[in-house]
């Protein structure tokens, strides 16, 4: 099980988290495995390469906060949330503490900090 899959609910989470993980792999179709396999070489290829013909973000834009979890592999998830707050001028870049990826199933304590960050 990938650390960013953890949950912050102990032992009893993290059996419950491999459990849901593991039907639902069970049961996932042929266009899911491809998709996971080519999902990495798309983003770098496809849309890593869309970010520099943005247009930059009007700055009387409404309040934008970017989070990302504090312990999401960085090449991944940090340097292209910090590429996007480049472009999005007045953004605010937040990380969410004690996370790993997937902060909505990580448990309430880090669900309160996502809500209080927005």
């Amino acid at each position: 099980l990938p650390d960013f899959m953890y949950p912050t609910g102990g032992p009893s989470g993290l059996e419950e988290t491999k459990a849901t993980y593991k039907k639902a792999l069970e049961v996932a179709s042929p266009n899911f495995w491809e998709m996971a396999m080519l999902q990495p070489s798309y983003n770098f290829e496809h849309i890593t390469s869309m970010f520099p013909s943005l247009q930059v973000w009007p700055i009387e834009s409404p309040p934008v906060v970017l989070a990302a979890s504090d312990q999401a592999p960085l090449v991944v998830v940090g340097e292209a949330m910090q590429r996007l707050q480049q472009i999005m001028p007045g953004s605010k870049l937040e990380f969410i503490p004690n996370s790993k990826w997937s902060w909505h199933l990580e448990g309430g304590d880090v669900i309160d900090e996502v809500s209080a960050m927005l």
